[in-house]
């Protein structure tokens, strides 16, 4: 998240600016967002159909031997001007390709949803007696938006639990490639992630479009929670 000056502005400056660039991201950043996630959601290309050739268009099924269909060989130094090069087995490109496509926006969600966390966070105002439903409605929003947030984080930890699940499993392959099992396995451990990443790229458009109409048809109360300008900060 970008920071603020605090050096050269005072913490009243601050807050305003970040509940500016709340409401500019409300109103401008969260439609263009909405806009390009929709037309990508649409795209064929990306329907999970196109991506159902996993392992079985990778792993032939005749006599694989020891070479299991090689990607490319990775070449190790080992000083002394020697090398060895060692065979790698493919990933499939086809999770790699949507890997790529929701990694930076996740990241754009995250860093969105924490730019409104700190816009509503700002315009609580001092805790008083009565006239608190505003504020009840502010609290509600800032859940809402930090659940967001947390979802963000387990993306990555989903991809590395599927590299080192399917690692194990191409892991056997290669040593017993005739064993059908082995790559029954890997193909459904591909699919079920394919499945995943297509759902997830929904997902992070419906998380936009949900807060979007949540918020605006919350706005006032967010904004006034208390039916006046003066949010007494301090």
């Amino acid at each position: 998240m970008s920071s603020l000056n605090l050096a050269v502005q005072s913490p009243y400056d601050a807050i305003q600016e970040w509940i500016k660039k709340g409401e500019d991201m409300l109103k401008v950043k969260f439609p263009e967002r909405i806009r390009a996630l929709n037309k990508l959601v649409q795209t064929e290309s990306l329907k999970v159909s196109t991506y159902q050739h996993s392992l079985l268009s990778i792993l032939p099924t005749g006599d694989i031997g020891p070479n299991l269909h090689l990607e490319s060989e990775l070449e190790t130094e080992l000083g002394d001007g020697k090398s060895i090069k060692e065979s790698v087995l493919p990933s499939n490109n086809n999770i790699l390709t949507l890997i790529d496509l929701l990694r930076p926006r996740f990241l754009d969600l995250d860093e969105d949803f924490k730019t409104l966390e700190l816009w509503i966070q700002f315009q609580i105002p001092r805790i008083q007696d009565g006239n608190n439903f505003g504020v009840s409605v502010q609290e509600i929003s800032l859940a809402k938006v930090l659940n967001v947030s947390k979802k963000c984080s387990l993306f990555q930890a989903q991809v590395a639990e599927y590299f080192l699940a399917r690692g194990r499993i191409v892991a056997k392959l290669s040593k017993h490639p005739h064993v059908a099992d082995f790559r029954l396995a890997a193909t459904e451990l591909d699919r079920k992630l394919l499945f995943l990443l297509w759902q997830k790229l929904r997902d992070i458009r419906n998380q936009y479009l949900i807060m979007y109409d949540y918020l605006n048809k919350n706005l006032e109360k967010i904004k006034l929670p208390r039916g006046t300008a003066n949010h007494n900060f301090y």
